[in-house]
């Protein structure tokens, strides 16, 4: 790292900021209620640190591996990115000990100050903690109470904030089962912090989500294009058209046979004229290596895979969003374009019609880190109250 500077940097719970100097970090803040905000609190104090509006490659590694920590995946942040001289020798003991707590794991105060060889210390530990200048890169989230219960965490969001970095630190970052998390342990989280889902897990039952078994990135995009706009059952008719088209060709349906085809041919299947224009860029973009593989997206986070995907023509955030779900395992998306899920969170609530964006937005973040099996509840909500109303009638 060289010189000095701030930057701001995006995160699935906003904004975040680094200052540094020429002896590493020296200070990280967590979102404000603003971009503007989290700026003026990063610059106290630092006030004439320049903004860098393009960093290096050191502080952009460590920017994607906190925004990996915040998604649940994985991540390396070592403290040696840190400038501990900036602190009082006992605090930077403080950190040092700190920071070898694992993810996932958590230490009382009183059970790092003896690790400190100071068991009386169990105040100025605290105080440390809360003046923690490095939060996330110091893990200060994982100090805990000795009862168990979440304190001192100053941070916006403050102890919701805290119960959420625990929760993403403790998913299992691979399971058999092709998730980047737990679906049953999702459950228990919800059930714990949202009592309207409570009664709708109570109604719904054992998480069932099921990965789709894709062959290729290609053709899961394919067939979410295909589906768009249409029932599950017209969309799974026409995409068995379109398969059986290509069923006489080496790899069948791929980007570079569907170039071969016709657009007069291809709207035989049933497609739209606008879907066989979409799938047209996919392919293109798929065969010019635009479109990242399978193994690349796993190691995006999921912003960089919707910035990289929604460039296809015919493919918004909310096709990204469902492949993120139900191709790529990842636990925390809110589709709040989705009016299933607004339907099925006004239903929850007791309200009628549906609930709006920015209100669902909002109220997800108590779902936080685990958003995609809060949506997955939603949408079987909604299909019992269907039920219900068909029934009735």
């Amino acid at each position: 790292m060289k010189k000095k500077g701030v930057v701001l940097f995006k995160t699935v719970i906003g904004y975040c900021g680094l200052a540094w100097n020429e002896g590493g970090i020296v200070k990280v803040q967590l979102p404000e209620y603003s971009e503007e905000a989290t700026l003026a609190a990063l610059t106290t104090g630092f006030e004439d640190f320049p903004y860098v509006s393009l960093a290096s490659q050191a502080i952009k590694k460590i920017q994607k591996n906190i925004a990996f920590l915040l998604s649940g995946q994985s991540f390396d942040l070592p403290i040696s990115d840190l400038d501990l001289s900036i602190v009082t020798p006992f605090r930077r003991r403080v950190y040092l000990r700190a920071s070898k707590i694992p993810p996932g794991a958590t230490m009382s105060y009183g059970q790092l100050a003896k690790a400190l060889g100071a068991p009386n210390s169990s105040r100025a530990v605290g105080q440390a903690l809360g003046a923690n200048p490095f939060p996330l890169l110091i893990p200060c989230h994982r100090i805990i109470a000795a009862n168990g219960d979440l304190r001192g965490f100053s941070a916006r969001g403050g102890l919701a904030l805290k119960r959420y970095l625990i929760a993403v630190e403790k998913m299992p970052m691979k399971e058999d089962s092709g998730f980047l998390y737990n679906p049953r342990k999702a459950v228990d989280y919800l059930r714990e912090v949202d009592p309207y889902m409570a009664k709708a897990i109570a109604r719904v039952g054992e998480p069932s989500i099921v990965l789709r078994e894709e062959s290729t990135v290609y053709f899961s995009l394919v067939r979410a294009i295909v589906s768009q706009q249409l029932s599950v059952k017209a969309a799974g008719t026409i995409f068995r058209r379109l398969c059986d088209k290509f069923q006489s060709y080496p790899k069948g349906l791929c980007a570079r046979n569907f170039l071969l085809i016709s657009h007069e041919e291809l709207r035989e299947c049933g497609l739209s004229r606008n879907k066989v224009l979409s799938i047209h860029d996919l392919s293109e973009r798929t065969l010019s290596g635009e479109i990242p593989t399978l193994t690349k997206l796993k190691k995006m986070s999921d912003d960089e895979i919707i910035e990289s995907l929604t460039c296809v023509r015919g493919i918004g955030q909310w096709t990204v969003e469902m492949l993120l779900i139900f191709h790529l395992g990842r636990p925390d998306v809110l589709a709040v374009d989705d009016l299933g899920l607004r339907l099925g969170h006004a239903y929850m609530l007791g309200a009628q019609g549906e609930t709006d964006r920015k209100v669902l937005d909002e109220y997800g973040q108590l779902w936080r880190p685990y958003r995609s099996v809060a949506s997955w509840y939603l949408w079987r909500l909604l299909d019992l109250s269907r039920t219900e109303k068909r029934r009735a009638s």
